[in-house]
């Protein structure tokens, strides 16, 4: 359970951090939503060598509530500040968690 809540955190701390360098204008628009999508879905791919497939569909799942979350209230400006509509951000925690559904090699995954 410590690696599932370390995980979270670190994801968290990520778009924290996000958020800090789109305000300071540092990324913007599509660069930031890109920051958040290479190094979280890069750490994702990862996450079968230190969890089980469970612990990797609980955290797909919170992910998709959470970005729901996100999407209905507003919050998290940065990866939200591109004027197109994007669905990425719910189909990649969404895949994620399919994959781990199938307990796919590590390696593949």
């Amino acid at each position: 359970m410590i690696i599932v809540l370390a995980t979270l955190a670190f994801v968290f701390a990520t778009l924290l951090l996000n958020e800090y360098l789109w305000k300071k204008k540092v990324l913007k628009g599509e660069g930031s939503r890109k920051f958040m999508h290479i190094l979280i879905g890069s750490y994702g791919a990862f996450w079968p060598f230190f969890m089980s497939w469970r612990q990797i569909q609980m955290i797909a799942l919170l992910a998709v509530l959470f970005i729901v979350f996100m999407r209905t209230t507003g919050i998290f400006h940065s990866v939200y500040s591109v004027r197109r509509k994007s669905w990425g951000d719910l189909i990649g925690p969404a895949t994620i968690g399919i994959l781990a559904l199938f307990e796919p090699t590590k390696l593949v995954f």
